[in-house]
């Protein structure tokens, strides 16, 4: 009986304690739950540090460009929910660093755009690759980079000439467009000087006279 009863005991004992393990368990993962999402709370809060000091050294001034938020919704459906307008200032040929706004040229060779929606080459584009092609910031399109333009990367994956390249650099920036943006040759700049008394049809008759004098 005696033996029994230690054995019904010690039985007792092993049910208690495999009844009470998952319990036990349970609690260690909930101690360690706080510290995990203290953790993953840290990386976002870094996370989201970085791109907004990404974009306040990178994009627009708000001098030139200010939009109505500076926040937006991840979705169209969240911007349904939502029902915030959103709309752009812009003050065009403005000075938004103090000073004349940076101007690039390619040259005679034809701009860096993304091909299926027209974008320019920005801070914001992502070089991959090697630096041989780059990924457009708009519409997530991996375009080639022309011979003429390309760089390798570094160690961080930027351009070893990014420090170079304004339009790598701001947000803003002037573009002197080459000879493939221009439909006809450049005109001879021609000046007509208009004496004060004159009325337009005494004008148009006064180039008329002169025009055929010449002839």
């Amino acid at each position: 009986r005696c033996v029994q009863e230690t054995e019904y005991k010690q039985q007792s004992q092993d049910q208690v304690g495999a009844q009470t393990q998952p319990v036990q368990d349970i609690h260690q993962q909930a101690s360690y739950a706080p510290e995990t999402f203290t953790q993953q709370s840290s990386q976002q809060e870094q996370v989201a540090s970085e791109v907004r000091l990404h974009l306040e050294t990178y994009g627009s001034p708000k001098t030139v460009m200010r939009p109505s938020s500076d926040l937006f919704p991840l979705s169209k459906k969240l911007q349904a929910q939502t029902q915030i307008p959103f709309s752009m200032s812009v003050q065009p040929f403005g000075s938004p660093y103090g000073e004349e706004t940076p101007l690039i040229s390619f040259g005679n060779q034809p701009l860096v755009r993304c091909e299926p929606c027209r974008a320019y080459i920005n801070p914001f584009a992502k070089f991959v690759e090697n630096g041989y092609f780059w990924k457009c910031n708009m519409c997530g399109s991996k375009e080639p980079v022309p011979n003429y333009y390309y760089a390798a990367l570094d160690s961080n994956g930027e351009r070893v000439d990014k420090a170079q390249r304004p339009e790598l650099m701001y947000g803003t920036f002037d573009i002197k467009a080459g000879s493939d943006y221009s439909s006809r040759p450049p005109v001879p700049v021609s000046y007509t000087h208009l004496r004060a008394h004159e009325t337009p049809e005494h004008l148009v008759c006064r180039l008329l006279l002169e025009k055929k004098k010449k002839k």
